[in-house]
């Protein structure tokens, strides 16, 4: 994932699900996969000496105690919880802009097109993982991220729950990818049991328009 950019995630219901869609009140983010992404790439600024530092956006995407990734990286990590959606774009704008952020995970539901675009603007003056959650009920919203991807869950049999990681939209390409993971996340697509989001250092393997490509997590 290119830093420097606005990319959004939907949660969204296994395919047969006849439930209704999320509304504002009900929809869940896909923590896993955030917390995965944004601890990685904290991990690779500070070894590289340039930060690390995560900032939570909104009391919805603060992560549990549980996220091996946000856990190891407490004393290096921002909470924040706007009271309101003016509020939260001027904290995001600000977080985009600041060299000492790394990373930004933040609530984007309910944010307007126009909203995204200064969001894309103030993510291309700095370089900063900007990963939005946004709910399923606003995956047809006009935005102007770079990519937008959806999280799905899938039938298992083993002992942990796995997940369809789909790009849905890329403004850089044309066409649709998507990556089966576990909640191992350990660069496999069927991670071992056990495995934690810690042991995360390879690649996820995306086939796009039938091509074999790979997503560096650690360059995430």
């Amino acid at each position: 994932l290119a830093r420097g950019q606005v990319h959004e995630w939907f949660a969204v219901r296994p395919g047969g699900d006849t439930r209704p869609v999320t509304t504002a009140a009900t929809w869940r983010p896909p923590m896993t996969v955030l917390a995965h992404l944004a601890g990685q790439a904290a991990s690779t600024a500070a070894e590289a000496g340039t930060g690390g530092v995560i900032a939570w956006v909104g009391h919805r995407v603060w992560p549990s105690p549980g996220f091996a990734a946000a856990r190891e990286r407490l004393d290096q990590s921002i909470y924040l919880d706007p009271p309101d959606e003016a509020s939260r774009l001027w904290t995001l704008e600000v977080l985009l802009r600041s060299p000492a952020i790394t990373a930004v995970v933040a609530d984007g539901s309910g944010l307007s097109m126009a909203a995204t675009r200064r969001l894309q603007l103030a993510a291309r003056s700095g370089r900063v993982l900007v990963l939005l959650a946004r709910p399923e009920h606003e995956l047809l919203s006009l935005s102007a991220a770079a990519t937008r991807w959806t999280v799905e869950p899938v039938p298992t049999t083993r002992d942990h729950p796995e997940w369809r990681v789909s790009l849905r939209r890329c403004k850089a390409a044309t066409g649709s990818a998507s990556v089966g993971i576990g909640v191992g996340l350990a660069g496999r697509s069927r991670p071992q049991a056990g495995e934690s989001a810690a042991a995360t250092d390879g690649p996820w393997r995306i086939h796009w328009n039938g091509t074999a490509v790979e997503m560096d997590t650690q360059d995430a």
